[in-house]
């Protein structure tokens, strides 16, 4: 699409399919944030609908179906504009129906009230979804995470091998983000397979050095950044000189402030890396991604779990992808892997921190044993173990809901859902006062009711809010006396009426007054012809008719002030006092989310012994030599999948000196056991 400029910079023509088109103030508004995002499918806000226009329109119409129409059709000589557009309150299904096909989608919002703009509304790109930045509900539903990765390296001497690899993930959805750092391609491509990362980020050298080794994530879902991305002083100078008022490009946004992501790189330069400088340009490529798509890094990413790879068992990428721990092999699905087979989790934060603890195989013997213990106790306590996985079941995911208060993307629903998974915790403090394993008093110990955030939302909130701010009713009557005022002005309005006009009747003695209200003349008092010698002094006409007079009195326009503004006015307050609960639970964001940390390992914990108790399942014993002795070992995947036929134990014996391999053939039945 060619473009002409004017004097000022901006376009006012373009030229499409062969043709000029002259452009209306608002269509150079499209063209503009267009042209700023050529990469990005770009809906454009107006009204109640997101548009989309040009090759755009005809991209969304072939791969979603929408119908195809034109702006200017039927205007004379004007040339038609291809046109498609949807809903703005159910455009998420079509954002992440283009994402998923491998589209970028940057959404163009207005920026003001159109009702207080003056002249054409502002309008501004607000958010760039991606594959790895897209959070909706209909993925949080699948539990798996969504991870955006980016890579940081440096080079061995001569330049032609990567040498130290920095790592880093980020789950926009929840706000978790883990680096780590690697030394070779082999290694980074299976970290990558473990963490199944949606969109990876890398230098241009990077990706000539690393990229043909790594399987996967696919080249579709490679986005090459600029050199100066990865440099944490850029980033923390750009958001340094970035605009003021950024916030209101999403409303109410919470953003982290340069200083306190100073931090992160600190904490990497402190952890004891061998090469902090390859993880501190991953996490600042990163960083300035999530600042360009979503203009500010919310403050629910406020914590940096750094961890070194070694630690936990590594797992080469083949052999991940063979054993399915988390996903099968065809199909890439969690149903059929063993993660399917064990998950007996009834929170989200359980069921994303069980897929974790699956991926990183402990190695230490003492954190191995601690985990036991505290199963094994569950397993023995059936009373307490039943009554807090009741308790779990009624939490909601604290973490997303934490990520929607930051991002400014939370309805009074999501508040009465933190307080209902708040309400959760008194209960379950009680229930764990009744064991002793040291990782569930630790459980207990770090669990904090946040009774002050509770009390806050409860006496703020009504508990069925509706669905959307706009709706108003959603403050509790008694929380503000000024806003009370409104409300009972503006239901009381009628009754008002009905009162003002039986007074001017006896007043004036005009049986057949009417007070009536117009769009155009506001209230009113209408009097007929035959009894205008009844009017008095004080009425004020307002409009002549054929069989009456309109008149008002300066009490009545006293009062049309006064309601006309009233339901506006309460919106407004509304709003208003909802924005400052929200923000006055996220000063405890810290607080809630190491209170969904505990929760989650509770979950975990309880559904281990859950799963141990339905299954028959024992501890194990540990030891510190090589010897591996089963007696009537069963596999949980094989056990839980065939059908019609019955599963046959096996005994199995390995150690290092005489039954260091065992090659084992055949179908798991009777007649073949060995």
């Amino acid at each position: 699409m060619a473009q002409n400029k004017t004097e000022t910079g901006k376009v006012d023509v373009v030229e499409f399919e062969g043709i000029e088109v002259k452009l209306t103030p608002m269509m150079m508004q499209f063209v503009e944030a267009k042209r700023a995002h050529p990469d990005c499918v770009l809906f454009f806000r107006m009204g109640d609908f997101y548009e989309v226009f040009f090759d755009d329109a005809k991209l969304v119409h072939r791969e979603l179906g929408l119908t195809l129409t034109s702006r200017n059709k039927g205007e004379g000589d004007a040339v038609e504009i291809p046109m498609a557009g949807v809903p703005f309150r159910a455009s998420e299904d079509y954002i992440v129906a283009l994402v998923e096909k491998g589209y970028r989608v940057a959404l163009c919002d207005q920026l003001e009230d159109p009702a207080k703009a003056t002249g054409i509304v502002r309008r501004g790109v607000t958010r760039i979804v991606t594959p790895g930045t897209l959070v909706s509900e209909k993925t949080e539903a699948q539990q798996r995470p969504r991870l955006l990765a980016a890579i940081g390296m440096t080079q061995k001497r001569g330049g032609t091998r990567a040498g130290e690899i920095g790592l880093v993930s980020l789950d926009l959805g929840t706000g978790a983000f883990s680096a780590t750092e690697l030394f070779d391609v082999e290694s980074l491509s299976s970290e990558l397979a473990r963490i199944g990362a949606f969109e990876l980020l890398l230098s241009e050298s990077a990706r000539e050095l690393i990229a043909p080794g790594i399987k996967s994530v696919p080249a579709a879902r490679l986005r090459t950044l600029e050199r100066n991305r990865f440099d944490a002083k850029a980033l923390l100078q750009q958001l340094t000189e970035s605009p003021t008022d950024i916030g209101e490009m999403v409303d109410h946004a919470e953003y982290l402030e340069a200083d306190r992501l100073k931090r992160f790189f600190d904490e990497v330069k402190g952890f004891g890396f061998k090469n902090p400088g390859a993880v501190g340009a991953a996490v600042a490529a990163l960083l300035s991604y999530v600042v360009e798509t979503q203009r500010g890094v919310a403050s629910h990413i406020e914590r940096l779990r750094l961890y070194h790879v070694g630690d936990f068992m590594i797992i080469d990428e083949a052999t991940q992808a063979n054993l399915e721990i988390t996903e099968t092999l065809r199909g890439g699905k969690k149903e059929g892997s063993l993660l399917d087979v064990i998950d007996e989790t009834v929170t989200s934060g359980g069921g994303r921190l069980l897929r974790t603890w699956l991926s990183y195989p402990l190695l230490s013997r003492e954190r191995i044993e601690e985990r036991h213990e505290a199963v094994q106790e569950l397993v023995e306590a059936y009373p307490t173990r039943t009554s807090v996985r009741q308790e779990l079941g009624r939490t909601h995911d604290i973490e997303r809901l934490t990520s929607r208060l930051a991002s400014g993307n939370c309805t009074p629903r999501h508040l009465v859902n933190l307080k209902q998974s708040l309400a959760v915790i008194p209960p379950l403090l009680e229930l764990l006062g009744k064991v002793s394993a040291p990782l569930l008093e630790e459980v207990r110990a770090q669990l904090d009711p946040c009774g002050d955030v509770a009390e806050l939302i409860d006496a703020a909130i009504v508990d069925e809010p509706p669905a959307t701010l706009q709706e108003g009713g959603i403050i509790r009557e008694g929380y503000n006396a000024g806003l009370d005022a409104l409300v009972k002005l503006a239901h009381s309005g009628r009754e008002w009426l009905l009162d003002y006009e039986a007074k001017q009747k006896a007043e004036t003695g005009i049986t057949s007054l009417k007070v009536k209200y117009s769009r155009v003349f506001g209230y009113f008092i209408d009097v007929t012809r035959a009894n205008l010698h009844l009017v008095p002094d004080s009425y004020i006409r307002r409009q002549t008719l054929a069989n009456s007079e309109r008149y008002y009195t300066a009490e009545l326009k006293e009062y049309e002030e006064e309601v006309l503004t009233a339901e506006e006015r309460r919106q407004a307050m509304e709003e208003e006092l909802f924005h400052a609960v929200r923000s006055a639970v996220m000063a405890q964001l810290g607080r809630l989310r190491h209170s969904a940390d505990q929760l989650a390992r509770l979950d975990v914990l309880v559904s281990l012994a859950h799963l141990a108790h339905e299954r028959g399942y024992c501890r194990p014993t540990m030891r510190d030599d090589d010897t591996l002795h089963l007696e009537a070992g069963r596999h949980p995947v094989v056990e839980r999948t065939i059908q019609g036929e019955r599963f046959v134990p096996n005994d199995l014996e390995m150690n290092g000196t005489d039954a260091r391999l065992q090659i084992i053939t055949g179908p798991n039945r009777p007649e073949s056991r060995r």
